[in-house]
């Protein structure tokens, strides 16, 4: 925990205009995705979007890189840079970005707008748990802090807030040696702090796979910082509030300590290896690990690796009905221009399952595989269902699940890459069929009455 004096300004009016316009479009556009809680509580829901070399943040970092470095008093760069969102219910759980002394955060607030009563401020806590200050958002402000505080973030309220946007940089010093060719940063202590040790180890198609180290120092040093924030929230008898000896926190809770910080390392060796869109297929310890070290072998299909589609080479057709066949079939003219679109959407779906095989983590068809269950079993009378008549259908629907899981993945990156919808958008799929049916080879053709009563079935 940090006990000796830290940086933590607030900058406003960070950028020029220009450049904070710039940021807003982006955020204000495609590429969100929704990460859910933790099991165990400790990382709150919200929107997440990547912005890895994403010109607009390169520049507003080059504007905001001196006046940064200075207040740092050292050369910096940039580890990684996102955005996370929230609306009102949705809070950040407190946290530190970084453990490393040394390092730093650039926090940024691109929203046009901001309003007192819209609350959503951001909390910064001492070693103790005391609050160093309290930061609302404004428009172009920042807020550059050593990445050591731990920080919290309120939701927003429900008095009619706009959606609450920070942009963070995660910053390290530069002029530190540790880089080296192929991508690896060495690990072991030294003036910078613990390092990882980042490996692309093997890429195969979309499929990369990372090998990634941690020195035995940065897990006791984030494990004694556990039991010091255990220690803030316990009543001993024969003790004075936070007051606690090590030693006996140590005998009493170490364990505990440590199996927390070890779920939240995987949660941030995650996040911080794969990039937006990415699916994580496996994330394991791997047994090569030297005493007191952890190393991670993580799997990802990485989606922003996928082919571009080709719908130009794909041959589809669209069916037409012109109103005396609809007529001549009984049907409701609306209902058939619904499902002659599906079919249509069919088609292109399929084009994409067959143009995009890669693997999907067993979890995610197992949870898709569930939710497609209950729906069916929703609709049957389950006296009338055996326990066979169960089974087979779990084994039905888990073609199914994995192919929707894969698709759904597809659509949210080709959303994502071409800046066609925000991942919150209901309308994302029908947007993205919609760019791909304007560059297909499509050919009209009416159809009879007979084959559009063979379509709907009786």
């Amino acid at each position: 925990m940090i006990n000796s004096p830290v940086v933590l300004e607030v900058l406003g009016q960070l950028v020029p205009e220009a450049l904070h316009a710039d940021a807003w479009a982006v955020c204000n556009g495609a590429g969100w995705r929704f990460v859910k809680a933790s099991d165990d509580g400790e990382q709150a829901p919200g929107w997440r979007m990547n912005l890895a070399e994403v010109p607009e943040f390169d520049a507003l970092w080059k504007a905001a890189k001196p006046l940064c470095e200075r207040l740092a008093g050292r050369g910096l760069r940039v580890l990684r840079q996102y955005a996370c969102a929230s609306t009102d219910g949705l809070a950040c759980g407190t946290h530190p970005d970084d453990g490393r002394p040394g390092c730093f955060t650039l926090l940024y607030f691109p929203m046009p707008q901001w309003r007192a009563e819209w609350q959503g401020e951001t909390t910064f806590l001492n070693g103790s748990g005391a609050v160093l200050r309290s930061v609302l958002p404004q428009p172009n402000q920042g807020v550059f802090l050593d990445s050591r505080i731990a920080h919290v973030d309120a939701a927003p309220s429900t008095a009619g807030a706009e959606l609450r946007v920070t942009v963070i940089f995660h910053l390290e010093p530069a002029d530190e040696s540790g880089v080296g060719a192929g991508g690896k940063v060495d690990a072991g202590a030294g003036a910078g702090g613990v390092r990882w040790e980042e490996v692309v180890e093997a890429r195969r198609g979309p499929v990369h796979t990372f090998r990634v180290r941690i020195a035995a120092g940065e897990i006791a040093a984030r494990s004694a910082a556990r039991l010091v924030e255990i220690g803030g929230s316990l009543r001993i008898p024969g003790f004075r509030h936070g007051q606690i000896p090590m030693e006996l926190l140590s005998e009493r809770y170490g364990e505990r300590a440590q199996e927390e910080v070890m779920l939240a390392l995987h949660r941030e060796v995650t996040d911080a290896l794969l990039a937006q869109g990415s699916l994580p297929l496996t994330l394991e310890d791997d047994t090569s690990a030297a005493p007191g070290e952890v190393v991670l072998r993580l799997t990802a299909t990485h989606l922003p690796a996928l082919q571009e589609p080709r719908p130009e080479t794909w041959s589809l057709e669209r069916w037409e009905a012109d109103g005396s066949v609809i007529r001549e079939a009984g049907l409701d003219p609306t209902q058939v221009e619904r499902l002659l679109l599906e079919r249509l959407t069919a088609q292109v779906l399929d084009q994409l399952d067959e143009d995009y095989v890669f693997p999907v983590a067993e979890i995610l068809i197992s949870r898709e595989r569930q939710m497609l269950q209950r729906v069916v079993e929703a609709s049957w009378n389950s006296e009338d269902v055996s326990p066979e008549e169960r089974s087979a259908l779990g084994e039905d629907l888990k073609g199914i699940a994995e192919r929707r899981v894969r698709l759904g993945a597809v659509v949210a990156e080709l959303a994502r890459r071409h800046r066609l919808a925000p991942a919150t958008d209901p309308a994302l799929e029908s947007k993205v069929i919609a760019w791909l049916l304007s560059r297909a080879n499509v050919t009209t053709r009416p159809v009879t009455t007979r084959e559009l009563l063979a379509f709907f079935g009786p």
